[in-house]
């Protein structure tokens, strides 16, 4: 296991790039459902009910994360694809300068790296109990590693799939979401492998009350989620891009068939409806806190920022000129 500690605050500087964090899912120009409806919100000033915590890339191409508006960069190049706080440390996963799987541990102000896989892609990070979880892929075969905080063996557990996009821990079991290897969309529960479409994507996994809420595209090019393996359409073409569900609703982030940024809410047995962030952009991530929802992506001028929408009003802060926020997390 190669450690490395970087310190905050460093100058940022272009250095290698990532293609892989920086690809835009394919849209159509196809409608929205009829089943889908779509809201209108009023351009606010509201402010965030919690400290809001992204990752992502900054404006010199460099793996960064923000606290509010507060860049921390951790690596020079690379990107950071996802990000989760526990106990007042920042863990963010993704891809260093040396195009290498990782993650990193923040305690300010110094961020420590922990390097997985070479010449790979660690999409998504979760903290279950005193364990580290990170998903990884290379484009030709997936895994994820566990990492004890409490001292002991980092370890790797193979997939039979080509890609894991997404990983969640629900009561000491772990999901993670992807492709198998036959290109088809499924997530996994341990090492069981559900197929969920033949063909399309999967990009974000949530467990709620035992059941796997997962996102991504069908197997037609829609925008979906399922439940379980029920499938859902969100929009006619479009990719939704993460999911997260709170007190009986499925809140869903992506693009819509116009290629617009936006958000899906429905309860678990109702219709979704849209509620666009802004034309154009991308919407990468979604978390929910105390009914406010958070929306880290990308606006049609290219800055990477957040959503906040609550109560019918939405409000947008932006990170930084150019760059990508790819994950968001929440805490008070």
């Amino acid at each position: 296991m190669n450690m490395k500690m970087l310190y905050c605050g460093m100058m940022a500087f272009s250095a290698f790039y990532l293609a892989s964090c920086n690809l835009s899912p394919n849209f159509s120009s196809n409608s929205l459902l009829t089943n889908s409806s779509s809201s209108a919100v009023t351009v606010s000033s509201i402010t965030p009910n919690g400290t809001v915590f992204t990752a992502g890339q900054d404006s010199g191409n460099n793996a960064c994360y923000w606290v509010l508006q507060s860049e921390t960069m951790l690596s020079y190049g690379g990107c950071a694809a996802s990000i989760y706080v526990s106990n007042n440390i920042i863990y963010t996963a993704g891809t260093d300068g040396g195009n290498n799987a990782c993650y990193w541990t923040a305690i300010y102000p110094e961020a420590i790296e922990t390097s997985l896989s070479a010449n790979s892609l660690a999409d998504s990070i979760f903290i279950y109990g005193a364990t580290v979880y990170v998903s990884v892929s290379n484009g030709s075969a997936a895994c994820y590693w566990t990492n004890p905080l409490t001292g002991g063996a980092l370890t790797k557990i193979n997939l039979t799939g080509l890609t894991a996009s997404s990983i969640f821990v629900y009561s000491g079991t772990v999901y993670t979401a992807g492709q198998d290897n036959s290109g088809n969309a499924c997530f996994w529960i341990g090492a069981a492998r559900t197929q969920l479409a033949a063909g399309g994507l999967t990009t974000s996994i949530f467990v709620y009350g035992g059941t796997a809420y997962t996102a991504g595209r069908d197997s037609s090019g829609n925008a979906c989620y399922w439940q379980g393996t029920i499938e859902k359409q969100l929009s006619a073409g479009g990719t939704a891009n993460s999911i997260f569900v709170s007190n009986n609703t499925v809140y869903t982030a992506g693009n819509d068939g116009s290629g617009n940024a936006c958000c899906w809410t429905n309860s678990i047995s109702g219709m979704p409806a849209e509620t666009l962030m802004t034309s154009g952009g991308t919407a990468n991530s979604i978390f929910v806190f105390n009914n406010y929802i958070y929306i880290a992506g990308q606006d049609a001028g290219g800055n990477s920022c957040y959503w906040t929408f609550a109560s019918g009003e939405i409000a947008e802060t932006v990170l930084t000129s150019g760059g990508a926020a790819k994950s968001v997390f929440v805490t008070p």
